[in-house]
């Protein structure tokens, strides 16, 4: 049970780490191109982390759909070395959803 809580914490701060790095390179984009309003930067960031999570939701559809790797990914080094139960379905679902959820905070800071 320990070493799930760890891999859904390693999963949840991969989200945190790909959100804001995600965050920045929109915000700036955004804030260039539209004559340096910071408004314009927000929504550019927004729009491009609710693509974004949503394309890695499609992602998570299509590992549903795929035949069993039968355990290839799990005795990989690198990938045991940061998540010992979590495969790779759940870590991408973890890592979408909380792009999503910080999408949908920055939605709701907009225009509420």
């Amino acid at each position: 049970m320990r070493d799930f809580f760890h891999d859904l914490a390693a999963a949840l701060l991969a989200g945190l780490i790909i959100s804001a790095g995600l965050f920045a390179v929109l915000f700036a984009g955004g804030f260039l191109l539209r004559s340096f309003q910071p408004r314009a930067g927000l929504i550019y960031a927004r729009s491009g982390m609710l693509i974004t999570g949503a394309l890695g939701l499609f992602i998570c559809a299509g590992l549903l759909i795929r035949p069993p790797d039968g355990g290839k990914l799990r005795k990989n080094p690198q990938w045991a070395r940061r998540f010992r139960v979590l495969g790779l379905f759940p870590v991408v679902g973890t890592v979408s959803l909380t792009v999503l959820a910080l999408a949908c905070w920055l939605d709701f800071v907009l225009y509420y």
